[in-house]
């Protein structure tokens, strides 16, 4: 992408049922910050692949390859609070490797001002996921649970 994609952007929930997303309520907001773009179409469709997590400003967020069993999380639930501030701060300073004006994160700083500081809105549903994954791959198959 042309503009770097930096914030904590909403997501929704594409399928409530996954054990990935158990306890993670829809429209979770989760730190974005690359250059790069994903597409839902470049998932969509191949060998199974689900997008289970995904934003409408940013695409996918959180990939599930059954015939792997791999999770692939493309954005960043395990930053600390400060993390995109941190980048913020470091960017202002420093400026940017392609010289584009330094925007806000979206949604982080109460008020968009950066001299409040924010909520770690995110943490919740991000402590959920990593347990979520953990149990996933200690289950093994596609992560449900099962009747014995």
């Amino acid at each position: 992408t042309m503009h770097k994609q930096f914030g904590v952007y909403p997501h929704a929930l594409r399928d409530r049922s996954h054990p990935l997303l158990h306890g993670i309520d829809g429209n979770v907001g989760i730190p974005v910050s690359r250059h790069t773009t994903w597409k839902e179409e470049d998932f969509v469709g191949k060998d199974g692949i689900e997008v289970l997590l995904s934003s409408k400003k940013t695409g996918p967020a959180l990939v599930w390859d059954p015939a792997l069993r791999h999770a692939h999380m493309i954005n960043h639930f395990e930053y600390d609070v400060d993390t995109l501030g941190g980048e913020y701060w470091r960017d202002v300073k420093q400026g940017t490797p392609t010289g584009e004006t330094i925007s806000v994160p979206f949604n982080y700083f109460p008020g968009d001002s950066p001299q409040n500081p924010p909520p770690h809105s995110w943490k919740a549903a991000g402590q959920n996921f990593y347990s979520n994954w953990v149990q996933t791959l200690l289950r093994g198959g596609d992560g449900r649970q099962r009747g014995r």
